[in-house]
């Protein structure tokens, strides 16, 4: 599944006489310059703004989940962890079907932090 292409902007909704309403939209540019797409309609400002942030954030976390895959001698940065949750997080922003039922590495990320007696690291 590929997302909405285009900036993504989060806004306070507008009504038809130029009130603000109580409700944030984040929209994208479409291809017709005066025609704005509406992704989601929310409640809250902090909600439509992390929505709006979302191909950013998931072409972030693919980069730095090829970055941590090619260096092997990032083992003391707590890099299982980190990768599985990019892993999570990429194939939830996907629609993958399986990102729920990843059983081997949610196993391995239980076993993980449970292993990880480390205070110095919040992830």
């Amino acid at each position: 599944m590929k997302h909405t292409q285009g900036k993504w902007e989060a806004r306070q909704k507008v009504d038809k006489k130029g009130r603000k309403e109580l409700c944030w939209e984040v929209t994208c540019k479409t291809n017709i310059p005066t025609m704005r797409g509406v992704i989601a309609t929310v409640g809250c400002k902090p909600n439509a703004r992390l929505i709006a942030s979302a191909p950013e954030l998931l072409e972030a976390c693919k980069e730095a989940l090829k970055y941590i895959q090619g260096h092997n001698d990032l083992e003391e940065y707590h890099t299982p962890k980190i990768e599985c949750l990019l892993e999570q997080a990429i194939a939830k922003a996907e629609s993958k079907e399986d990102w729920q039922s990843r059983e081997a590495d949610q196993a391995a990320l239980d076993d993980f932090n449970e292993s990880d007696t480390r205070g110095d690291v919040d992830l």
